[in-house]
């Protein structure tokens, strides 16, 4: 539902850095529409990926630029921020989450959702940004980005 399937084309580099070929891989791309600066990824995700990155001998100067972005870190958190979730959580409750159930459905049995099912989620996600950015964040802080606290990465 938030990310689509994408197949792309990666080099295949050599312990020093160098293209030795190219091979077919599948990705998962998000849609445009909800890119922003404003969204920083997880620690936790954040972490994966630079571990995962070091793992496979990616080559140093792509670790660090990897490793410089900011992150969010749930453990930093303020009791605004704290009562802000909870006010999100109960905005969700009436719109986003008694749909999910019956997405769940339809992908366990192996159905292809109605596009309402579908468009109703998306919707919901989008409404509930709204009611972020312009409503709750600037009440009880970013529960997306620490841009109230600091201004540093996470390594």
């Amino acid at each position: 539902m938030g990310y689509q399937k994408k197949q792309v084309v990666v080099n295949v580099l050599d312990a020093e850095g160098v293209v030795v070929g190219t091979c077919e891989a599948v990705t998962f791309v998000t849609p445009f529409s909800i890119v922003s600066e404003d969204y920083w990824p997880s620690k936790r995700y954040l972490d994966l990926c630079v571990d995962g990155a070091k793992q496979h001998d990616v080559p140093e100067d792509y670790v660090k630029w990897l490793a410089s972005h900011r992150c969010y870190d749930p453990a930093k958190t303020t009791f605004g921020k704290r009562v802000g979730k909870f006010a999100m959580l109960g905005i969700a409750c009436f719109n986003v989450i008694p749909v999910i159930p019956v997405g769940f459905l339809f992908i366990r049995n192996g159905w292809q959702p109605p596009w309402i099912v579908t468009w109703w989620i998306q919707g919901s996600f989008t409404m509930l940004r709204f009611v972020h950015t312009y409503g709750l964040k600037h009440l009880f802080g970013s529960g997306i980005n620490h841009l109230d606290l600091e201004k540093e990465s996470c390594y």
